[in-house]
């Protein structure tokens, strides 16, 4: 599986938020020791919970990915505010 480095602009007080929500679900404080741990652990509790952590992408999604990954353009940005 291709790895990408994905970066983002997160606020503090998100970061802390997810460092509480995976702690209260039972993540050790050494699983939680550096900002990457913490965004990949909160991303894949994510996959997890919207039961697709066992799945396979799509084609479509797949292809939208390896699009948009190749692109240098910049988007509009999703905030927390929006998804609940």
């Amino acid at each position: 599986m291709k790895k990408k480095v994905i970066s983002t602009r997160l606020d503090n007080e998100h970061i802390a938020l997810a460092i509480d929500g995976l702690s209260s679900k039972g993540y050790k404080p050494e699983q939680l020791n550096n900002i990457s741990n913490i965004v990949r652990l909160t991303f894949y509790y994510g996959l997890a919970s919207l039961g697709m952590a066992e799945q396979q992408a799509s084609e479509e999604s797949q292809a939208w990915v390896t699009r948009n990954l190749t692109q240098n353009g910049k988007s509009r940005g999703v905030s927390l505010s929006e998804i609940k």
